[in-house]
Parts: C-alpha cells; sequence; structure tokens
C-alpha cells in the first residue's frame, strides 16, 4: 500500500507556442522547476501523492525585456534557452 505521506513529482508540458497556460493541479502542489525539455516548455511540481484536491492555477511565461503585467513575488524561475541567447521567466497569475 502506497506511503500516503510519500511524495511525487510530476511534469507539465506548456501547449507548444504558448505563452501561458491554465490547469488544475493538486492543491499542495509546489512548483519546483521551469525548463525547456525538447522545444517545449515544462514545470515539475511536487505533491503528496495521497492528496485528490485539486485548484486552478495559471502561469505566465515572460521572456526578457517583454512587457509584463506580473507581480514581481508571484515568480517562479527563469530558464535559458539555446546556451541563453533567450531567457524566459515564469510566473503564476491570477
Amino acid at each position: 500500500m502506497p506511503d500516503p505521506e510519500r511524495m511525487v513529482i510530476w511534469k507539465h508540458q506548456f501547449p507548444p507556442m504558448a505563452a501561458g497556460m491554465e490547469v488544475e493541479l493538486l492543491r499542495d502542489a509546489k512548483v519546483l522547476h521551469f525548463a525547456e525539455q525538447h522545444g517545449q516548455f515544462c514545470f515539475w511540481e511536487i505533491h503528496h501523492q495521497s492528496e485528490t484536491a485539486t485548484k486552478r492555477r495559471v502561469f505566465q511565461i515572460i521572456g526578457t525585456g517583454h512587457p509584463a503585467d506580473v507581480d514581481p513575488g508571484r515568480h517562479i524561475a527563469t530558464c535559458l534557452v539555446h546556451g541563453g541567447d533567450y531567457v524566459f521567466h515564469l510566473f503564476e497569475v491570477d
């Protein structure tokens, strides 16, 4: 029987060419990392494997130098693409 206190990590992929995404995550999910993998932006989150309650969360990707109507306190992570030629920042938005 699985240990209800155990944590599990899941990956979520942004749709191709998307600058944002709305997703139902488990309520206790904490985003660990944001990166480009095989040409797609992804983020990884961790949650208790026994969690069942979900919450709608919205994420936005902003490129360096682009206008951003976001709360700096909601910054999650930064991702470098093509050896650092492009830099993108992931924010959680309401």
